[in-house]
């Protein structure tokens, strides 16, 4: 249930699978464009009617740097959060995040591909995806110790396109009055594929941080 980060030239064992049966996990080259991924409140995440508290809990890492989110009270609005990382048309892009239940337990992520917004909404305490949206691919997987990563793949189709996370009620609809309601996040990605790839973290690196695609060599007849 924890990530693991690896050292180059080492394989990566994948259990998402099979406790017993293990694979060698190869993925493509990657690169994860948002920027701090691990601290909502730095400069390159802006908020609408939630606050943020750094170093909350134990995050999947293993480590006390999982973010609290708080809905606050504002009436009648959208408690939401993103970055304005531009989204190309003709690209595919994937974003996900972990997430854990506090006492909110209904988050959302919307991205608007140029022409439409696709809200599309999870219920992070019990592991769903509530609706579905008829341009979007969704997921969420369980990451052990309450943890989620929620998933969330779109075309986009025109310029200004753009995304955003949030909280949501237990309709669920983006748009409520808050109750300080609260939840656990940690670890946010957004790549250009078509789907999610491991975690990679960023620290605010203005183009992102790259993980170079795998390859395993000389593994023989075995």
């Amino acid at each position: 249930g924890l990530i693991e980060t690896t050292s180059a030239n080492l394989p990566r064992i994948d259990y998402s699978d099979s406790s017993t049966e293990p694979s060698l996990l190869l993925e493509p080259q990657s690169t994860n464009l948002i920027t701090y991924s691990e601290d909502l409140n730095s400069s390159g995440w802006f908020k609408s009617n939630v606050t943020a508290t750094n170093n909350s809990n134990v995050s999947p890492k293993g480590l006390q740097n999982a973010t609290l989110i708080n809905e606050g009270t504002a009436t009648s609005t959208q408690h939401w959060f993103y970055q304005t990382t531009p989204l190309s048309s003709g690209n595919t892009y994937t974003i996900s995040f972990y997430a854990k239940y506090v006492y909110r337990k209904n988050m959302f992520i919307n991205v608007y591909d140029g022409a439409t917004s696709n809200f599309i909404f999870y219920d992070i305490q019990n592991g769903v995806v509530l609706n579905t949206g008829s341009s979007a691919v969704t997921d969420i997987l369980d990451a052990g110790n309450g943890w989620y990563r929620i998933i969330y793949t779109r075309a986009i189709i025109g310029s200004g396109a753009n995304f955003r996370i949030g909280m949501a009620d237990d309709t669920p609809i983006q748009t409520y009055t808050g109750q300080n309601k609260q939840a656990l996040v940690y670890g946010f990605q957004l790549e250009q594929q078509s789907y999610a790839t491991s975690y990679i973290p960023t620290n605010g690196e203005v183009s992102g941080v790259t993980r170079l695609a795998d390859a395993a060599f000389g593994a023989g007849s075995s």
